[in-house]
């Protein structure tokens, strides 16, 4: 064998076996004595190579622990990698000048038998000497190599062993080191196993939990939860995130998240569990702070509520009281208007008392509406109508403010008459607002078109323009309260920004829906669909 492959050997022993320079062990000073008593020998010895030394591990017979490489009868042997005898060394022509032949112990007789790795590698040996010449029977040079197996074998074991040492303190290590808690109980509930974690939370010493009872370190009022657990876990073998508090040694408590787990022996009998713990204080401290957040936050809202539904009511008790007063006073302009010899300064005036008193019944019919919306206080009162004739009248209120702005409505009666259910005043809103944004909205000489549709189970109304059209991005303000668009009144007239609100509650409230279809510079549709039934 080369000195590279020997050197492989040397890494092998020292770097993956882990086993030159340290102390004796039983089992290979066993071998060593074995091999001495089966073959008769006074010298036993196991060695390995340490790069250019040779190191021995266990002897018998020689009190030195290294030796030069070359000046071993072993390096022979694991350069030939199997069994070696030389029966007398003062005829060998090699060996005769050997200082182990020449001066103490004056060694005649020596014979090998290489440690192999599980690869194959010969990383030592276990050998034999006499003071005399002589040769190994069959039946000794079989035992021989028979205990260099077991050897070898024990090598590798001392290792496994060593990596099971370093695995058991590295899992020991994180067992009790775990940001987590973690103990076992036996199936009375007895604590046989629990992590360094877990005791520091409670301030307890192992002996003073292992052995006891886990009850007692919880607090009396969970106890009976507790039982009822480890009943369950014994039929189901697993729970999952259960929470208990812990009594701690100073008296106070913590509360825990637990989940365990069974082991079983191979009769299916409940031998221990497994449990993992987490601390959940923080967790239930924010609890608590949300929930005392959630009932200031609750009786916030309840009193917000009861200012809006106050705020609701005043609303709706002024809108009430002015309506009447300004329906008086559009009543009286009219009257006045048609005086004869009025100034035209008067006349103009009158106009503008006029137009501000429709903005304010305006203003008061939606606030009246919206009011009544928001506080529940209508229902529908639904009755037997001619969907024709409603729509009808309607073109027909609106027909004069159309002719001021020379706008044409087109009423696309398909039917001389329809009846449907409905309730009337709720539903000429519907149109009223729909209609009115109509004209508001178009310019003059334009047409503005109503038409229906009765679909399968569905009435489908439809109210065209010829706008400006509403801008993608606005859409989304269609329906929400108080939002003004971009695109103004072309006559100058006043919008309140709830009358589409109004129709979309309305609508709803018929278990309907309404939308919108609108192209820029084109015009917008919207349209009503209501159930039938």
């Amino acid at each position: 064998m080369s000195i590279d492959i020997l050197e492989e050997s040397v890494y092998k022993a020292n770097k993956q076996y882990d086993i030159l320079g340290t102390a004796p062990e039983e089992q290979f000073d066993n071998l060593t004595q074995l091999a001495s008593n089966v073959c008769g020998v006074p010298i036993s010895l196991i060695g390995f190579v340490d790069q250019s030394r040779y190191w021995f591990k266990s002897k018998m017979g020689l009190e030195v622990n290294t030796m030069d490489l070359a000046d071993t009868f072993c390096k022979a042997t694991i350069e030939k990698n199997d069994f070696y005898e030389i029966q007398n060394l003062t005829e060998d022509t090699i060996y005769s000048s050997n200082p182990l032949v020449t001066n103490e112990p004056h060694v005649q007789y020596y014979a090998g038998v290489p440690l192999k790795s599980p690869e194959g590698v010969s990383i030592g040996t276990i050998c034999i000497m006499d003071h005399k010449p002589r040769k190994l029977t069959a039946d000794q040079k079989f035992a021989l190599e028979m205990i260099a197996k077991e050897c070898a074998l024990q090598v590798a074991l001392r290792l496994q062993r060593i990596e099971l040492d370093f695995a058991l303190e590295e899992a020991n290590d994180l067992y009790n080191n775990a940001p987590c808690g973690y103990h076992s109980v036996n199936a009375e509930g007895i604590i046989v196993k629990i992590n360094e974690t877990e005791l520091k939370w409670l301030g307890y010493k192992k002996e003073d939990v292992i052995g006891k009872s886990f009850s007692e370190f919880v607090v009396p009022a969970d106890r009976e939860y507790l039982s009822k657990l480890l009943t369950k876990l014994k039929d189901q073998g697993y729970l999952k995130e259960s929470t208990v508090r812990l009594l701690k040694s100073d008296g106070t408590f913590m509360p825990i998240s637990i989940t365990t787990s069974v082991i079983r022996n191979t009769k299916g009998d409940f031998v221990r569990s497994r449990s993992i713990c987490y601390d959940i204080s923080d967790q239930k401290k924010i609890e608590v702070e949300l929930n005392q957040a959630n009932e200031k936050l609750k009786a916030a809202n309840d009193k917000l509520a009861n200012l809006d539904e106050d705020k609701n009511k005043f609303l709706g008790m002024a809108a009430h009281d002015l309506k009447n007063p300004i329906m008086a006073i559009i009543t009286l302009v009219g009257l006045v208007k048609k005086e004869k010899d009025l100034s035209p300064i008067v006349l103009e005036y009158l106009s503008y008392i006029e137009q501000s008193s429709v903005k304010m019944r305006t203003l008061i019919s939606d606030l009246l509406d919206l009011t009544r919306i928001e506080l529940g206080t209508f229902e529908l009162e639904i009755g037997d109508y001619d969907l024709v004739q409603l729509l009808k009248d309607t073109v027909s209120i609106y027909q004069s403010a159309a002719n001021k702005k020379k706008i044409s409505i087109i009423f696309s009666q398909k039917t001389d008459s329809y009846l449907f259910k409905t309730d009337k005043l709720v539903f000429v809103q519907i149109i009223d607002n729909l209609l009115s944004n109509a004209i508001k909205f178009s310019p003059t000489g334009k047409k503005v078109q109503v038409g229906y549709e009765v679909l399968d189970k569905v009435l489908l109304i439809k109210i065209s323009d010829q706008g400006p059209g509403i801008k993608p991005e606005e859409m989304g303000l269609l329906f929400q309260k108080f939002k003004r668009l971009s695109n103004k009144p072309t006559g100058g007239e006043s919008t309140t920004g709830l009358g589409l609100s109004i129709v979309k509650e309305y609508t709803e409230r018929f278990r309907g829906k309404v939308y919108c279809e609108s192209q820029v510079g084109e015009g917008t549709t919207f349209c009503v669909e209501l159930p039938l039934q």
